[in-house]
């Protein structure tokens, strides 16, 4: 952005996505020639392994008209909708505005913005891997996503009154990246789990759908918001707020589905006598 500002006539930042462009085009391109639509072209795959693939999609029943509007009606994909919409805004807020409050904290050159914005990524990978093999481990589900998302909420507040510690910012900045990330990984093991094959695809798209809008009122929010006070601390707390809110919901959202476990298990019982 700072070396190849003004060649060819174009700015830093349109050179910065013209490079960052062409791996992704290019990339298409060889998925394209590359990728099967079906397991018996797979070429790069055994005979074993086709074998069992295609025996797993045998078993995947398909979604019937039914099936999907009866996850349309069903309230808990809603919950879970409104959950994901309060991770997906923290995750394209950070996206969007992780370059500036890196700078707002004190980063300097714009070079070294860059460098120091690789660091909560390099966090979030971290927390992904882990939270997701611990998620496994437990057998647990919401409380893997529920609490990093809360903790997430919790470092970005506390990230707007670390200012002129750079080092503290960055660490809370990381953290809080690498939170929501995480939370985000081991949510979408929430609605697959609780879906039968039949309803999964309505029901997964419908979470997705509604989900996704915080991917443009986040940053849009927060953009208006920081017009307003001049600051990316309000929209900072703002943000948190949310997350937070997505948190207590995923919380609501496990005892909601234990009691319905537990009234199922009941009835079963009583059938069996």
């Amino acid at each position: 952005m700072t070396r190849m500002d003004g060649s060819a006539g174009l700015f830093g930042w349109q050179w910065m996505f013209v490079i960052e462009g062409i791996p992704p085009v290019l990339l298409g391109l060889v998925a394209y020639m590359t990728l099967t639509d079906r397991p018996n072209d797979a070429h790069w795959l055994t005979s074993e392994e086709r074998s069992a693939i295609i025996g797993s999609l045998n078993t995947v029943a398909s979604p019937t008209f039914h099936t999907t509007i009866s996850a349309f009606r069903d309230p808990i994909v809603y919950a879970m909708s409104l959950c994901y919409f309060g991770i997906i805004c923290g995750l394209y807020a950070i996206a969007f505005w992780l370059p500036t409050a890196i700078a707002a904290a004190g980063a300097g050159t714009i070079q070294s913005v860059g460098w120091f914005g690789a660091i909560p990524y390099i966090v979030a990978v971290i927390f992904m891997y882990s939270l997701g093999r611990l998620s496994d481990v437990y057998g647990e589900r919401i409380y893997f996503s529920a609490v990093p998302a809360m903790l997430a909420a919790v470092f970005l507040a506390l990230s707007v009154w670390s200012h002129g510690n750079f080092a503290l910012s960055m660490i809370l900045i990381s953290l809080a990246t690498g939170c929501i990330y995480g939370s985000y990984g081991v949510f979408w093991t929430i609605p697959s789990e609780y879906f039968g094959s039949k309803a999964a695809p309505g029901g997964l798209a419908l979470i997705n759908t509604i989900g996704l809008l915080g991917g443009f009122a986040s940053p849009a929010c927060i953009g208006w918001v920081k017009s307003l006070t001049h600051s990316l601390d309000a929209p900072l707390l703002l943000l948190a707020g949310v997350i937070l809110l997505s948190a207590f919901g995923l919380f609501a959202l496990r005892i909601r589905l234990r009691k319905s476990e537990e009234f199922h298990q009941t009835i079963v019982g009583l059938e069996s006598q």
